[in-house]
C-alpha cells in the first residue's frame, strides 16, 4: 500500500468511507479525498463503497453517485460478480460492493470475491501490488517468435516409426506420446520470456502511449485520432451473471455453476424412459449379434492425410490436448507417418481412442434468454482437432453409401443442400399442386431438444440395418 502512496483514511482527516452514509457526505468526501490526493504528486487513494441495496443506477442516489464518479474523474473497481445473494428466490442478486480509486494504476490492481462466508453478502478484496498484473493468456503451445524450423527438427529427430500398434492400448500410448512430443516440440522451439522482462515491456508500451497520447486532440483537425487511439484501452467489466440451481437456490463460486450446468446436461441428454421393454430387448439382442461380414475400409495414405490436414482452417479452438491446426500443418514427413500409422491401426481394430471422446464443454448464452437459467445456455464441445480429423477421414469412406439410403428431401448437414434449394424445393411443390387444382399441406415441427433425446440404442440399430459399421469397440 505505502510503494503505491496509498493513505488510511486517519491520514486523510476521517473521510475514509465504509458503510452507507448520505449522499452527500459521500461526495463531500470525494471533493476533499480529490483535493488532498490532486495536492501532491504520487498519492493515490482507495475507498471501499456499499451503497443501500438495489441498482446502482436504478435508484436516485446511485445516479448522483454514478455523476459524482464521473465527474470527479474516479475509477470503480468490481470483479463484475455479484455481492449481494437474496435468500428470496424471487429477488435477483445484485452487485453492491465495490472500489473506487484515486491516482492508482488499474494494471497494478485485481479485484477478487470471498465467498467464504456465510451471510447474504459476499466480500471483495482488492489485491495492490508494486507490479503490473498480468491477465492470463489462453493457453497456446506457440507464438509469432516460434521456430517451425527447430519445431520440424525436433519432431523429426525424436519420432520413432518401429512402434507396435497391434492392440488398443498400445494405440492410446501411441497417441499420449505423439501429444507429448508436439508439447515438447513446440515449449522448445518458442522462447520463453521472463515474467518480470514481460512487466517491463508492457509498462514501456504504457510510457510510449502515453506520450503518444498527449499530441493527440478529440478534434476533427487530426480526425479525432485521440478517440481511435484510446476507444479499445477502457472497457466496462463483464459482468457474471448469477445462475440458479435446481433448488431454487444460487451458485455462487464457479465449481458451484460448474455441477449446476453439469446436472442440467446430464437431466438434458437423457432419452425419455421406454414404454415397450420387449422392443429393447430385442433391439440389444441384435446389437449384440455378429455383424455381417464385408470388406475392411480402405486404408488411409499419406497423400489423403497431408490434404485433409491442408484443409483444416487456422484460428480454430483446439480440444484439451493444446494441438490445433497451425501445429499439424507444420509436422515434418516423420510426424505425419507416424499420425498415418495410427489412423490405419483405428481402422483395423474397429477402434476410436478415448482421448480423442475428451471434450472441453462451453456453455453459450441463447439470444434474448434469461441469463440466471440455465436452459438459457447452449453447450459447446471442443474436441481433439486429431479426432476429428479421422473422422472427417471415415467420413469420405461413408459418403457413397449414404448418398444412396439418404432421401433426396433429407436437407440437413449434408454438402451442397442449402436453405434455399429446400425453399425452391418447396415453392415447386406448392406451385405444382395449385396448377393441377389439388390440395396442398404442409407440416412444420420445431422439436424441442432433438438432438439432445436421441435414442441412441435405436440409432445403432438403423444403422447396422443399412450395413453402415463394421464390428467396433465404444
Amino acid at each position: 500500500m505505502q510503494s503505491l502512496g496509498a493513505r488510511s483514511h486517519r491520514e486523510l482527516g476521517g473521510c475514509g468511507l465504509w458503510g452507507h452514509f448520505l449522499l452527500s457526505q459521500i461526495y463531500q468526501a470525494f471533493t476533499g479525498l480529490v483535493e488532498i490526493v490532486d495536492s501532491r504528486s504520487r498519492p493515490g487513494v482507495v475507498i471501499y463503497l456499499a451503497p443501500p441495496r438495489g441498482h446502482v443506477l436504478v435508484t436516485t442516489r446511485g445516479r448522483q453517485l454514478y455523476h459524482a464518479v464521473k465527474e470527479l474523474n474516479l475509477e470503480c473497481l468490481s470483479t463484475g460478480e455479484p455481492t449481494y445473494w437474496p435468500t428470496d428466490p424471487r429477488k435477483t442478486p445484485d452487485l453492491l460492493d465495490f472500489f473506487i480509486t484515486k491516482n492508482i494504476i488499474i494494471n497494478n490492481t485485481s479485484v477478487e470475491s470471498d465467498l467464504d462466508l456465510t451471510s447474504d453478502h459476499s466480500a471483495v478484496i482488492l489485491n495492490l501490488n508494486d507490479k503490473i498484473i498480468l491477465n492470463e493468456a489462453s493457453p497456446r503451445l506457440y507464438n509469432k517468435k516460434t521456430n517451425w524450423e527447430e519445431y520440424r527438427n525436433i519432431i523429426t529427430e525424436e519420432t520413432q516409426l518401429t512402434v507396435s500398434l497391434k492392440t488398443v492400448e498400445e494405440v492410446e500410448q501411441a497417441i499420449e506420446d505423439i501429444n507429448k512430443l508436439i508439447h515438447n516440440a513446440a515449449n522448445r522451439s518458442t522462447p520463453q520470456a521472463s515474467q518480470q522482462l514481460k512487466a517491463l515491456t508492457k509498462e514501456w508500451t504504457n510510457e510510449v502511449l502515453q506520450d503518444h497520447l498527449a499530441k493527440l486532440t478529440p478534434t476533427s483537425d487530426t480526425n479525432y485520432s485521440l478517440y481511435k487511439a484510446t476507444k479499445n484501452m477502457k472497457r466496462p467489466k463483464q459482468q457474471a451473471t448469477p445462475i440458479k440451481t435446481q433448488m431454487g437456490t444460487w451458485a455462487r463460486s464457479d465449481g458451484e455453476k460448474a455441477t449446476t450446468f453439469a446436472d442440467h446436461l446430464q437431466k438434458g441428454f437423457e432419452p425419455p424412459p421406454s414404454k415397450d421393454h420387449s422392443v429393447d430387448n430385442e433391439i440389444d439382442e441384435y446389437l449384440s449379434s455378429p455383424n455381417q461380414l464385408c470388406l475392411p475400409l480402405k486404408h488411409v495414405t499419406l497423400y489423403e492425410l497431408s490434404r485433409e490436414i491442408r484443409k483444416l482452417k487456422e484460428g480454430k479452438c483446439p480440444g484439451y490436448d493444446l494441438v490445433d491446426a497451425t501445429l499439424l500443418k507444420q509436422l515434418p514427413k516423420k510426424g505425419l507417418l507416424l499420425i498415418l500409422a495410427i489412423f490405419n491401426a483405428c481402422l483395423r481394430l474397429s477402434f476410436y481412442p478415448s482421448q480423442w471422446k475428451i471434450a472441453q464443454v462451453v456453455m453459450i448464452q441463447k439470444p434474448g434468454k434469461p441469463a440466471h437459467d440455465v436452459i438459457s445456455y447452449r453447450p459447446i464441445s471442443l474436441l481433439s482437432v486429431v479426432g476429428k480429423l479421422l473422422e472427417k477421414i471415415v467420413l469420405n469412406r461413408m459418403r457413397e453409401h449414404l448418398t444412396e439410403i439418404i432421401p433426396t428431401h433429407q436437407f440437413g448437414f449434408r454438402e451442397e443442400h442449402g436453405t434455399i434449394d429446400q425453399v425452391h424445393r418447396l415453392v415447386d411443390v406448392i406451385g405444382r399442386a395449385l396448377e393441377n387444382k389439388l390440395y396442398c399441406c404442409a407440416a412444420f415441427l420445431d422439436i424441442s431438444q432433438a438432438f439432445d433425446k436421441v435414442w441412441h440404442s435405436g440409432l445403432l440399430y438403423k444403422i447396422k440395418k443399412c450395413c453402415l459399421i463394421h464390428s467396433s469397440r465404444s
